[in-house]
């Protein structure tokens, strides 16, 4: 399995690709913290990425490119990957009581 990841710290990064490589140990990971590189990467890639796990950042703060969230709209895809978008408690509260 091809999996790319866009998170928004090396940390973060590194915790998701140790859990993937835990529950999918044969997993190809490609993991960024720029956004630019990830939207390049994905557009180079489209079509052989299983499954893409991006960052859903708050408006406030400072981005490195696009986050995670948007990387999946903005790229064309030839084969579209599943999708997992991580955020924080708080985030996913403002998103849900936005009408």
């Amino acid at each position: 399995m091809r999996v790319a990841v866009m998170e928004n710290t090396e940390e973060n990064l590194q915790n998701i690709k140790n859990c993937l490589h835990l529950l999918i140990p044969c997993s190809v990971v490609k993991g960024f913290t720029d956004g630019k590189a990830a939207k390049d990467w994905c557009e180079a890639h489209s079509g052989e990425i299983d499954l893409f796990i991006g960052n859903w950042w708050s408006f406030e703060e400072k981005t490195n490119g696009p986050e995670g969230a948007n990387i999946i709209s903005i790229v064309k895809w030839k084969k579209k990957p599943k999708i997992i978008l991580c955020g924080d408690e708080e985030m996913f509260r403002n998103w849900s009581k936005k009408e």
